[in-house]
């Protein structure tokens, strides 16, 4: 059974209801996490290691809280740009190293032992609330920034996409070519581009399969051994 085909099928005068469930999920883990029933157990951190092997970065797409506020901001900077009747130009290229950078910083830190969340007494949380709001701010003229640009553990879960047993393929005979895959993406991955996406972006959110006007152009698939590829 086609993964692609269960998630395309929740519609309604073709209407997309894919956001529903993850909107739910999303809320009910940012109560928990509210609540710290939710913490960084390494339980927790196998699950989504394992669901992320054959989905890819799934946690960034439908469970993080983070992720959450971010697209409750981004709405917002949507609404308005459409409101004033203005298009703010996407994020350059070579910001989406940056994560990158940081993930290699944190990971330096946490072997070494150095630093903490949290740490830092009144200037440390002074500091954490201001950069708190630029994140918001310009989440409101690029979604997800803080994903895009700054999020080490989405730098981390994004290499999945690299390996994951089930990615999305674009096939080409059946794309008409509209660019809705492309322009309904959070994270600016250029679906239309290449058939196969193991673009390290791609937080597995499936928005551009609800999108997609055509019949089966967006499927995802596993990889067969006799042909080796991404069918």
């Amino acid at each position: 059974m086609q993964i692609s085909r269960t998630l395309k099928n929740i519609r309604y005068k073709k209407k997309a209801l894919l956001p529903a469930p993850r909107t739910m999920l999303q809320v009910i883990v940012l109560f928990l996490w509210i609540l710290g029933v939710i913490d960084e157990s390494p339980l927790l951190l196998a699950a989504v290691a394992i669901i992320s092997f054959f989905l890819g970065p799934v946690f960034c797409g439908w469970l993080c809280p983070i992720g959450f506020l971010q697209d409750l901001v981004g709405k917002l900077g949507r609404t308005l740009q459409k409101a004033f009747k203005r298009s703010i130009p996407d994020l350059p290229a070579w910001t989406k190293t940056i994560r990158y950078i940081v993930l290699a910083a944190v990971t330096l830190f946490m072997a070494l032992g150095l630093g903490h969340w949290g740490e830092g007494g009144s200037h440390g949380l002074l500091f954490m609330k201001i950069g708190f709001i630029i994140i918001a701010a310009a989440g409101v003229l690029w979604p997800r920034f803080f994903c895009r640009t700054l999020c080490p553990i989405g730098a981390g879960l994004g290499l999945f996409n690299l390996i994951k047993i089930f990615p999305v393929k674009r096939q080409e005979k059946l794309c008409r070519r509209c660019g809705f895959c492309d322009s309904c993406c959070p994270m600016g991955v250029p679906l239309s581009a290449k058939p196969n996406n193991r673009n390290l972006a791609c937080i597995s959110c499936y928005r551009c399969l609800s999108v997609c006007p055509a019949k089966d152009a967006l499927i995802v698939k596993t990889k067969t051994r006799s042909e080796g590829r991404i069918l």
